[in-house]
């Protein structure tokens, strides 16, 4: 496999993309248009309210529709609209979404959302504060509640949480006699690890995989790259990109790839699950994702076996420094043009609510986002990701709450991948992108 191969894909992908996306966008509507037709119009409809979600669907979400669809059989419909993340990237899943609610279509009433799309959907979504009081609000956990708001409005709510780890392959590592001891999470690898691997057991193979095609994956590795080797992420948080702190990071990825081999080409045609993928089919015994990846091991297809034997720690960090892992997590919004309000606040409490969160993780890995499941001391101590999760969670990194965020970091992970696949040189690389900074600080651009 090499990176020609990947790039001569990615571009004949792009055309598929746009065609998916005609197909998806258009037999969404027209679904909906059958299913209220005229004679919906004709007279009183007296059967449920149907409320439309669009989401991706997985096995947790499609028991919680049912369950929800049960409770409230003859007042309630819930109609799920799927947006899988096995199909579409999350940009992808992002302007499909854009474009479907920029129609202001009545038959769009709950949607899911990136957390750090909030602000950019907020135009399309009802605020939410008059409809959730403080000891509803208290039962969330903070680092998820601070993703819900735009100037001081509640606009979201949170469905799950995630973090970035380091997975590492406890099978390998267990020939290397100077790691052969290493469990669960008790261990924590630094550069200097990585180093040291790849130069004694490793000098003709890579040994670490991370996200670094032109997509969010590339931005939140840059964070956490650039956090735990410089112990702060300020300039990079606050898009101060001819900083030294920046130019360190880039520098330093380049090396990883191209002097010390220590990540191969790939990475940089490389999203999410392709990553996994790789990194098992070819046996690397490190490689970054997100915590969730756990339970949804299944989408890995022939390799997944070999999951039994991958352990997870915190990120990658420099001797004397600590981990800097990224948050992520999705959010629950209102359309504007929703018709049953009241009917879909009750939706979204019962996602959010104990049961389903339970669901959520036990079906699907996604971390949960009320502070009962992580009080709950038996379930948590007989689970080893929220053991893991419900500290580590405290040291996470939240994304820019910058209502120009999802812009920026489009354009500074296509201008980074670019220098990376040597497209472009660095100090033309930061050029540009402070340009275009600019251009959206300065200028009134109509959001997509």
């Amino acid at each position: 496999m090499n990176v020609s191969n990947y790039k001569s894909n990615t571009y004949h992908n792009v055309d598929r993309i746009i065609i998916v996306f005609m197909i998806v966008v258009s037999a969404i509507f027209i679904s909906l248009l059958i299913y209220l037709s005229p004679i919906n119009f004709i007279g009183k409809n007296t059967g449920p309210i149907k409320l439309y979600y669009i989401d991706h669907l997985s096995e947790a979400h499609r028991i919680i529709i049912d369950e929800f669809n049960k409770e409230y059989k003859g007042s309630i419909e819930v109609i799920p609209i799927d947006l899988s993340f096995e199909k579409f990237s999350t940009n992808e899943r992002k302007e499909l979404l854009s474009r479907a609610l920029r129609t202001e279509s009545s038959m769009i009433d709950i949607f899911a959302v990136d957390q750090i799309w909030v602000e950019r959907f907020s135009k399309w979504a009802k605020p939410l504060s008059v409809y959730f009081d403080k000891s509803e609000l208290d039962q969330i956990l903070p680092v998820a509640l601070k993703m819900c708001y735009v100037n001081g409005e509640l606009y979201s709510l949170p469905l799950f949480l995630d973090i970035g780890v380091l997975y590492y392959r406890k099978d390998i590592l267990r020939n290397y006699p100077e790691y052969r001891d290493i469990e669960g999470d008790s261990y924590n690898f630094t550069w200097d690890d990585i180093f040291y691997i790849k130069e004694k057991y490793c000098k003709n193979k890579p040994v670490y995989v991370f996200q670094a095609d032109n997509y969010e994956g590339l931005i939140c590795n840059l964070f956490e790259i650039e956090g735990g080797l410089i112990g702060i992420v300020d300039d990079f948080y606050n898009f101060r990109l001819n900083s030294t702190g920046f130019i360190q990071t880039c520098n330093f990825v380049n090396n990883l790839i191209y002097k010390y081999k220590i990540c191969p080409e790939e990475v940089l045609v490389l999203k999410e699950i392709p990553s996994y993928e790789y990194a098992l089919n070819n046996d690397i015994v490190f490689f970054r994702g997100w915590l969730s990846l756990v339970k949804a091991n299944k989408v890995l297809g022939r390799d997944t076996l070999k999951f039994k034997y991958v352990g997870f720690t915190r990120t990658i960090y420099d001797k004397g420094k600590k981990s800097f892992p990224i948050l992520g997590g999705w959010n629950l919004m209102i359309s504007k043009s929703c018709r049953h309000l009241k009917e879909a606040l009750t939706f979204i409490r019962f996602l959010i609510s104990y049961k389903s969160q339970r669901i959520l993780k036990d079906v699907e890995g996604y971390l949960p986002v009320i502070r009962s499941i992580y009080q709950d001391t038996n379930y948590v101590n007989n689970d080893r990701v929220l053991r893991f999760a419900k500290n580590y969670l405290n040291i996470g990194i939240s994304r820019p709450m910058d209502k120009n965020y999802t812009r920026i970091s489009d354009i500074i992970s296509m201008k980074t991948n670019q220098y990376f696949k040597g497209n472009l040189n660095f100090k033309e690389v930061v050029r540009q992108i402070l340009n275009d900074i600019e251009k959206i600080r300065n200028r009134n651009i109509p959001k997509n």
